[in-house]
């Protein structure tokens, strides 16, 4: 329910009765507005609101963010807007597409602007169909029994998690490529999640179907065509400690991050309110383990200082928040101020930082930086940060003023019938396609691919976007709130500051309702239903619930379309990230006090005695000469190369030695 189109500079989030859209640019200056009073909530109005009879269960742009899809939590079709539209004011789909009145468990888009036409969806009953935004048509089911999909990086062939916990290889047109077997002693499990990440290898989440609660099991699977596989199993990185919610997670990657993280998967579940982290790297991360067994391989890797880890702020009940969709920002364009507080020579980041965005059932947005010290130390930038990769000019800041009436129709604006809960066929042509397409769904998995645009030469402010810090790394939060929106923008400052961070400054933006009920109900029950939308359990022996076929008209979008575009004109010298303050450096938003900090401790058994807090990562000297648990120099091994996960025949491998389950920690 949360996605960002970084190259437009955008970011989408669903409400219980409509959706928001607004400039990425104006939630990071939300963060350097005063508190209201004794709340942490600050007032956001966004750009622009969608009107919603229903509640929706899916959203996202589209991979070349031509389109923001979404899918009704009550009846699914898909309701496909033109962004272009949505940027001139006009509040209604350009077209609709019909389900046949089966709610989805999944939107999935193709992750490359080449194939953006193409999405995978996966209803509730467990049918896999293509939708093709070109055609706007949805084809017949190309598999069943599927829980949840990933697509190669190239998006030229998918692969299919099964309720019998298999994995089914294929083109989007549903040709078989291959299957990949259940991972020995797994019993009554479905495939969960998945993430394709090398031509042969995957990451698998299977969690149980008759337990309670229920238990999700991390594989690293590498194929050895043509036949044989290895199952590398990896500790939970968000166990859910006694939750008895069905969890749904979804899977973030930041790969190819230099000097030398080939890859981090941010994990978030909605049965714990804390993310975790899968690595791989070039160099150890830690010492306490052979160098030779922790590098080049995927580990679950640990923050030695838990306030550093991402965790949702609790809500004024003190229950645990759960987030109902997270996405990666990436379209920063100003340099952070004091990114290692540590280091008190380094005054700023050589360029921007990606962030990490989490959207909680209450609607408060949670946001991070994510600071690699090796990388500021060596100069260098996430080479996929849209200000590095450079091409298509981000959405206009915002004017102060609420949006007028307006002229402009969308080209695609002549829906016909609504889709959303009508008996429409699926497939109605011979095409095997459908509709929809999008980079960042919240209840996706995988890692979306985001656009570019030119690199900003404005001048590096002194702060960052999301306050003043006092600690790196996953970490402090803050809030933003709405007063006559169900949503706002928020952030909690984080806690005591950490030498050795990991991820950066964090800042809880939200998207908040102003009143005492949640917007989007008790945690418990989620944001949607249990039988709908990408978080829901996969109950049943089956796996797969029922469809409901509910809905009469369009639950997307009245006519009213605003005479100017909400967006405004350009900004000129304003900047996110706002001039050093003399504030204490104990709260990283200035004014903001720390209001909540993580129940978990440091791990004090880790060794903490040897390395200098010269950076890294995971705070263990990332990047430096290591000595490894047989004292031998940390290795560095080349990055297996990542093919085209589309073509079929290739024999190239991942790395297949087997890593522990170590578990890292920050060295102070």
């Amino acid at each position: 329910l949360l996605s960002i189109a970084s190259r437009k500079g955008l970011v989408a989030a669903a409400g219980p009765d409509q959706v928001v859209i607004a400039t990425t640019e104006s939630v990071r200056k939300a963060f350097e507005t005063p508190k209201d009073g004794d709340s942490d909530i600050r007032t956001f109005e966004p750009q622009l609101k969608i009107p919603m009879p229903m509640r929706v269960s899916q959203l996202s742009f589209t991979a070349d963010e031509n389109y923001l899809i979404l899918s009704a939590e009550s009846g699914g079709g898909l309701a496909v807007y033109e962004v272009q539209s949505l940027l001139s004011g006009s509040t209604s789909s350009a077209f609709e597409l019909s389900t046949n009145g089966e709610t989805l468990r999944a939107l999935v888009p193709n992750p490359t602007s080449e194939k953006a036409e193409l999405c995978a969806i996966v209803t509730n009953n467990g049918n896999l169909h293509m939708a093709n935004l070109k055609e706007r048509q949805i084809s017949n089911p190309l598999k069943n029994q599927v829980s949840c999909v990933s697509w190669s990086s190239k998006g030229k062939q998918l692969c299919a998690g099964l309720g019998d916990g298999t994995i089914f290889q294929m083109t989007p047109e549903g040709e078989g490529k291959g299957e990949i077997p259940k991972p020995p002693n797994v019993g009554d499990f479905h495939v969960s999640s998945l993430t394709w990440l090398e031509n042969h290898l995957f990451l698998s989440i299977h969690t149980s179907n008759n337990q309670s609660p229920p238990t999700s099991i991390y594989h690293i699977i590498t194929r050895q065509p043509p036949s044989s596989y290895i199952f590398q199993k990896l500790t939970d990185p968000v166990e859910p400690f006694g939750s008895d919610k069905t969890p749904h997670h979804t899977i973030l990657r930041i790969r190819d991050f230099p000097p030398a993280l080939q890859d981090m998967l941010i994990v978030a579940s909605t049965a714990g309110s804390e993310m975790g982290v899968l690595s791989r790297s070039k160099i150890p991360l830690a010492t306490d383990r052979p160098a030779d067994s922790i590098t080049g391989v995927f580990t679950t890797t640990e923050f030695l200082d838990d306030t550093k880890r991402p965790t949702l702020p609790m809500t004024d009940s003190m229950d645990d928040s759960t987030p109902i969709g997270v996405a990666l920002d990436l379209s920063g364009k100003e340099k952070v101020y004091k990114p290692i507080p540590s280091d008190v020579e380094l005054e700023e980041s050589p360029g921007p930082l990606p962030g990490f965005w989490a959207l909680t059932h209450e609607g408060v947005v949670c946001a991070w930086w994510v600071v690699y010290n090796e990388s500021i130390r060596q100069a260098t930038v996430y080479p996929h940060l849209t200000a590095v990769e450079g091409t298509s000019a981000p959405a206009s800041a915002p004017t102060p003023q609420a949006a007028a009436p307006a002229a402009a129709s969308s080209p695609f604006s002549n829906p016909g019938p609504s889709a959303f809960g009508s008996a429409a066929q699926l497939g109605q042509k011979a095409s095997p396609w459908g509709s929809a397409n999008t980079t960042a769904a919240a209840p996706s998995t995988g890692g979306a691919v985001f656009g570019s645009s030119g690199f900003s030469n404005a001048a590096a402010p002194s702060a960052p976007a999301f306050g003043k810090p006092s600690a790196i790394g996953f970490g402090q939060s803050s809030q933003l709130g709405a007063k006559s929106s169900p949503w706002a923008s928020a952030a909690t400052s984080g806690g005591a500051s950490s030498t050795t961070p990991a991820f950066g400054q964090s800042g809880f933006s939200s998207f908040a309702n102003n009143n005492d009920t949640s917007p989007f109900g008790k945690a418990a029950a989620n944001s949607g239903a249990s039988t709908s939308g990408g978080f829901a359990g996969f109950a049943g022996k089956s796996g797969f619930a029922s469809v409901n076929n509910e809905g009469s008209g369009s639950v997307f979008g009245s006519g009213n379309k605003p005479a100017a575009s909400p967006f405004g004109s350009s900004s000129t010298g304003d900047t996110a990230f706002p001039a050093k303050s003399q504030e204490s450096s104990n709260s990283p938003f200035g004014s903001t006090p720390f209001k909540l900090q993580s129940s978990f401790k440091p791990d004090g058994s880790a060794n903490e005695n040897n390395a200098k807090p010269s950076g890294s990562l995971f705070g263990s000297n990332f990047g430096s000469a290591l000595t490894d648990a047989n004292n031998k120099p940390a290795i560095t091994t080349p990055t297996p190369r990542d093919e085209d996960m589309g073509s079929a025949g290739l024999t190239e491998e991942t790395p297949r030695a087997k890593t522990k389950e170590s578990l890292f920690a920050a060295q102070q």
